[in-house]
């Protein structure tokens, strides 16, 4: 029965089920709600109340004491969800005082007898429950809003500290990694390409060189360090990762790679895209607890206006689609909506921060790419990423490699600023070695010394950004208000923001990426003296101011 007219339906007030056995009764309270603007239907018995209850949600539940099936306490027992009971009003024919005491400590709002003027009072006492209602609601929301806020806050001091030990773990481990790259690059010039002890040497600079990329891969996800932008085929980052992917995600889940037998080239960074497929291999893994298949691809589209229409925020062009699809439980729409929020999650405590997909997101976006997920209950999920395509002009540029004659120095003075003694030592040796003059530093005061000393002379200061006394960009700072045509290098493990990133490169300082190489050492000393500071200098093979190895130590 629906006592409330369509217009009142339509009412900014929440609606209230009337439980009352007698139906002229029960009409007369609906009409009389109706009449103030309360839309409310009618139910004669407590089992159809119990069942309207679950089906359709009321705001307020006007109960009579008394009905044919049963009483009403049984009727707010059997309605009782995990958050409590049904907001309920008690209307009774009797004013007995243990039905009312009874009925308060179930959480009844009101006690109503049904009296002369029942009618007439019934309005106010109906209209003063709801207002009841919606302030334990706006209560309720508020506090849960606090919690979440709270939680995201503790989330985000968690990740604050995992980015400290980040950067102290990256300096550090780095450090050692250049040591290694650089003596066992040294060592390898000095060898037979065709004896054992090269082909030896040659894994040990290759296991060097993933071990740096775990260390740039722990920085990504703690919120660290700058895109590394590179000339890259993402069908070459599928091949080398799906082995690793596999052990990631364990043996039940099967994973299988379709790359696309063109090249895929775009523009990126190599370690983030690794993060992407990890991140999102790590998710399909938890959506498969009991097995499955992730399945990998990448194909080249054309994204026209109309199919831009169901990517957000996408724009036409030629692009590298990278596909990740996985057999595993899926998502409904209101998930799939938010599962790039940041600590959005749907496991449980303690089980995942909710950062996986929103550092996805925020890598693509940086990329200049978008996401599109489709996802259904029971049917699995499939994210595709789209990528621009790198044009043909970069494309070219990533297979130019300096041979080791035009790496070779005519004589210059060199400033080497570095407190870890044996990186200092390895430098010193392979620019010494290379036809430059050195003068070593251990700290920012001892550089400052030097230059006074020898001003005329040093042509090039490469400094370490993170020193004892000083860091390296105050230090590249006087050091320049001393001698306003000093070149300077500055070197590290991370161009993050804590490194001071932005006044590095808005003081047009070149950065060499720790680790590197001899020939990333020697390219970086070169095109500082010979063109003046590049703006930026790193590890990225393929850009006109990146540092490739040699064919030697490849």
């Amino acid at each position: 029965m629906n006592a409330s007219p369509q217009a009142t339906a339509a009412s900014v007030h929440p609606s209230v089920l009337v439980v009352e056995d007698d139906v002229g009764l029960n009409r007369l309270i609906c009409r009389s709600l109706d009449r103030v603007g309360i839309p409310a239907d009618g139910v004669m018995t407590g089992g159809d109340a119990v069942s309207r209850l679950a089906a359709k949600g009321h705001a307020l539940l006007l109960l009579d004491y008394l009905l044919p099936d049963m009483k009403g306490s049984e009727v707010v027992e059997k309605s009782r969800s995990p958050n409590g009971p049904v907001p309920f009003v008690v209307m009774t024919g009797h004013g007995d005082q243990q039905v009312a005491v009874d009925m308060m400590k179930l959480g009844a709002g009101e006690y109503l007898v049904k009296d002369g003027d029942f009618i007439e009072r019934l309005p106010h006492v109906v209209a003063r429950a709801l207002a009841q209602v919606e302030t334990e609601r706006k209560h309720a929301e508020a506090l849960q809003e606090t919690l979440r806020l709270e939680d995201q806050l503790r989330q985000a001091r968690k990740m604050e500290v995992v980015g400290a030990l980040a950067g102290g773990v990256a300096h550090d481990f780095n450090n050692l990694l250049t040591v290694i790259h650089g003596y066992t690059g040294m060592a390898l010039m000095d060898l037979d390409p065709a004896s054992k002890l090269y082909e030896q040497l040659t894994q040990v600079m290759r296991s060097a060189g993933r071990a740096g990329e775990l260390t740039r891969q722990l920085l990504l996800f703690s919120r660290k360090g700058t895109p590394q932008f590179a000339v890259i085929d993402v069908n070459g980052i599928v091949s080398h990762m799906s082995a690793m992917l596999q052990r990631l995600i364990g043996e039940e889940i099967a994973v299988a790679t379709d790359v696309s037998s063109e090249p895929c080239v775009v523009s990126g960074d190599p370690g983030n895209v690794e993060q992407i497929l990890m991140n999102l291999a790590v998710n399909a893994r938890d959506a498969m607890p009991t097995g499955g298949k992730l399945t990998i691809a990448t194909a080249h589209t054309t994204l026209t206006p109309d199919d831009c229409a169901a990517v957000a925020g996408a724009s036409p062009g030629e692009y590298v689609c990278l596909t990740v699809t996985d057999t595993g439980t899926g998502m409904d729409r209101d998930t799939a909506r938010r599962i790039f929020e940041p600590f959005f999650t749907t496991k449980g405590v303690g089980e995942g921060a909710g950062l996986g997909l929103s550092v996805v997101y925020g890598i693509v976006q940086r990329h200049g790419g978008w996401i599109h997920v489709y996802s259904e209950p029971g049917r699995g999920a499939t994210f595709r990423i789209y990528l621009p395509v790198a044009g043909a002009a970069a494309q070219s540029d990533g297979v130019k490699t300096p041979h080791s004659e035009d790496l070779q120095g005519n004589g210059e003075t060199v400033l080497l600023v570095e407190d870890d003694r044996e990186i200092r030592a390895w430098c010193a040796v392979v620019l010494r070695e290379s036809g430059y003059n050195v003068h070593e530093a251990s700290t920012a005061a001892e550089a400052l010394t030097a230059l006074r000393r020898h001003e005329h002379e040093i042509a090039l200061v490469i400094s370490d950004i993170v020193m004892p006394d000083k860091s390296g960009l105050d230090l590249a700072r006087d050091l320049r208000a001393m001698n306003s045509r000093i070149r300077i290098v500055l070197s590290g493990g991370y161009p993050g923001a804590d490194s001071g990133w932005d006044r590095l490169r808005d003081g047009g300082f070149a950065f060499l990426e720790k680790p590197y190489t001899v020939a990333q050492l020697l390219k970086t000393t070169r095109d500082a003296l010979r063109r003046g500071e590049s703006p930026w200098i790193n590890r990225a093979a393929g850009s006109e101011t990146a540092c490739p190895t040699t064919q030697e130590e490849q």
